[in-house]
């Protein structure tokens, strides 16, 4: 017999219709009902058949009540045995099964102890009712798990859409890469993040942004190694992909560090070199993640980004330069097309006057019509040398060459010893740097040979630890006094305002950040000093200096 408990609730009927356990009790109470009708039928035949026929003889009576009751008791005794052996059985498993489907899956058989059958099924569901627990348990963790990469999922695309969608609409590079280092604070949880920049020609590299989650201070990242040479980034420990880092004694949190590079065209080549452009730098305190998939893939993402967004600022600098240096060219040739050629042009008329008074004995007028020549020799040359600067390209950085040249072509004007020396012969100018050079080189060379009537003249330049560069002009002359505000000598204010060139000289100095000193004493020679600023140039020269 099953227990009556485990019938409850009624697991017979299933969404108003009969279930699996349901039909299988139906059909048992049919069997019953089939065997009983049988039996019953059995009896009321006997009677009908002795009432009608009467009893023959007392033997053939007791024959057919006993063949009946053997009919019946049989019938009995297979539906015992049936219902015993298999029906109880099946209904019984069909209920644990139901039971299952039900998600009961601590149910087990429900057949008494002493069942036949029992210990066999019991043993049986048992296992499988495990299994299937384990199975449910596992599945559970399948799905919690893929619901949780789900959402890992979405959270690196919302990320990555979010940054991509921010640092297009950021007009300016820094603004961009303070938003990468607050979405990557936020994202990591508990981090600080800092961009580092690579400055122009320069060894350190210098922080722009940096942002912090959780309860972490702000992240530092020093440039200056004066300062603090602990927490200085340099060039040489950009990575060339993404490497993580663990805590150690000198760095107590984990480390990634994320490059980004821009791809340099080579003009000669035409070649595509790629050049490291800055790195980001992520401390945290979970050395994990550093290695998760997902963290991989997001730091590439902002890699990529990141390099995309200083090659398209390179790119725009480019453009604008070719635009620059076209208008230069364009201004070039205008120059030459009318001043030049008019100043050529009074320049021969002036030739014609000179060679007319020489003839005559008025000799001031002579020597002043050479003064006029000389002054219109002197801005010929000074427009030659505004096209020559105007022509050069402007984006290439230019060597020492060009200020050997203005010395040179003045020692074979003038017939004066001029030495050039220099510690170092790949000190580099921009070109505005070197136009403005050449002009107070030649201003200075020209009043040594005009004024101090020196014999020899030394122009020398260096480059110290800082960058800076200096250059030093000094010749043996007669020197002069100089006034108390330091800006010229007395013999000059007496021109007539003719030759302030050393108020220009300085004037010209800064308009190129440099600073102009002069030291002279009469009968001690001059000495004119330029101290210009550490020369600013874009990743492409440094690394064409370096190949170099």
């Amino acid at each position: 017999m099953i227990d009556k408990a485990i019938e409850e609730p009624d697991y017979r009927v299933r969404r108003g219709e009969l279930s699996a356990y349901g039909r299988a009790v139906a059909s048992t109470k049919k069997l019953r009902l089939l065997i009983m009708g049988i039996s019953l039928s059995t009896l009321i035949l006997l009677g009908v058949f002795l009432y009608t026929f009467g009893p023959h003889s007392e033997n053939a009576v007791f024959l057919l009540v006993c063949i009946a009751l053997v009919v019946v008791a049989g019938l009995g005794l297979v539906y015992h045995f049936v219902n015993r052996h298999f029906i109880e059985p099946n209904l019984a498993f069909r209920l644990w099964l139901q039971k299952v489907c039900d998600g009961d899956l601590d149910a087990r058989i429900g057949l008494k102890s002493t069942h036949p059958h029992y210990k066999e099924l019991h043993f049986h569901t048992g296992n499988l009712a495990t299994s299937l627990a384990r199975l449910s348990d596992d599945m559970d963790n399948l799905v919690e798990s893929q619901t949780q990469r789900l959402e890992q999922q979405n959270s690196v695309l919302e990320l990555l859409f979010n940054l991509t969608a921010d640092v297009a609409s950021e007009a300016e590079n820094t603004a961009a890469f303070v938003t990468v280092c607050e979405h990557l604070s936020k994202w990591f949880g508990s981090a600080c993040v800092g961009c580092c920049r690579i400055v122009e020609n320069k060894h350190v590299l210098e922080c722009v942004a940096a942002s912090t989650s959780g309860e972490h201070e702000a992240a530092t990242f020093s440039v200056d190694p004066l300062t603090d040479s602990s927490r200085a980034i340099t060039r040489d420990q950009i990575p060339p992909h993404i490497l993580s880092t663990g805590p150690s004694e000198s760095q107590p949190r984990a480390r990634i560090w994320v490059p980004f590079f821009t791809g340099v065209q080579s003009v000669k080549s035409g070649t595509t070199q790629v050049e490291p452009a800055g790195v980001l730098i992520i401390e945290h305190d979970n050395p994990a993640l550093s290695e998760h998939s997902d963290t991989k893939r997001v730091l590439t993402s902002v890699s990529d980004q990141l390099g995309v967004l200083c090659e398209r600022k390179l790119i725009q600098r480019q453009m604008l330069q070719a635009r620059l240096s076209k208008d230069r060219n364009e201004l070039a040739a205008e120059i030459h097309d009318s001043l030049a050629q008019t100043l050529l042009a009074v320049r021969y008329q002036a030739t014609l006057l000179s060679e007319k008074l020489k003839a005559h004995e008025d000799s001031a007028t002579y020597h002043d019509v050479q003064k006029i020549k000389g002054s219109i020799e002197e801005a010929n040359e000074e427009i030659r040398g505004l096209i020559r600067e105007y022509r050069n390209p402007l984006a290439e950085h230019r060597t020492a060459d060009s200020l050997q040249e203005v010395i040179d072509q003045f020692s074979q004007n003038s017939h004066i010893d001029v030495f050039f020396q220099t510690d170092d012969p790949h000190i580099r100018f921009t070109p505005r740097e070197e136009s403005v050079l050449q002009r107070i080189i030649s201003e200075a060379l020209n009043n040594a040979r005009k004024y101090a009537q020196a014999s020899m003249i030394r122009v020398f330049l260096q480059c110290d630890v800082l960058g800076v560069r200096r250059i030093l002009v000094e010749d043996d002359g007669v020197g002069f006094e100089q006034q108390a505000d330091g800006a010229g000598a007395k013999h000059r204010a007496d021109d007539g305002g003719e030759h302030i060139g050393l108020t220009i000289m300085r004037e010209r100095a800064l308009s190129v950040g440099a600073k102009l000193t002069i030291d002279s004493e009469p009968g001690e020679g001059t000495r004119i000093s330029i101290a210009m600023p550490p020369l600013i140039e874009s990743t492409e020269h440094v690394s064409k200096s370096k190949r170099l």
